[in-house]
């Protein structure tokens, strides 16, 4: 009984839509918090061949902060595209067409990306300038 109520759990997380983006979401915060502390470790300014890879903390935190704007821009007009078509879908063909179009994860996928790089840039751009 109790197996058959947790399957029944994790089919319903599973095949909801944010299952894929808050994944997504996790990844980017422990690969930006990653990045962090290799960038602490690793001066770019002691290597040689990578000395054209570095720049100054403010530069860097200016990029990171407009790629971050930018991206919750486009992630908007994803979503909003995403939940129309989720609304006409339900209206015009019912349900079941609307658990079709929640299974695939094209939707999910493209969320989860923009989602995440949004949330990576602004944890970097956050980050110890001083570093």
């Amino acid at each position: 009984m109790l197996e058959t109520w947790l399957i029944n759990q994790w089919d319903r997380v599973r095949n909801s839509l944010w299952f894929i983006p808050t994944l997504g979401l996790v990844v980017s915060l422990i690969a930006a918090v990653l990045m962090l502390n290799v960038d602490a470790t690793v001066r770019a300014e002691r290597i040689p061949a990578i000395s054209w890879a570095t720049t100054t903390s403010s530069a860097a935190m200016a990029t990171m902060t407009t790629l971050a704007g930018s991206l919750v821009g486009v992630t908007g007009v994803v979503f909003s595209i995403t939940m129309l078509t989720l609304a006409q879908t339900s209206s015009m063909y019912g349900s079941r067409l609307l658990r079709s179009f929640l299974n695939h994860d094209i939707a999910q996928v493209t969320l989860a990306t923009f989602l995440g790089t949004s949330l990576y840039c602004f944890t970097i751009s956050m980050g110890d300038p001083g570093r």
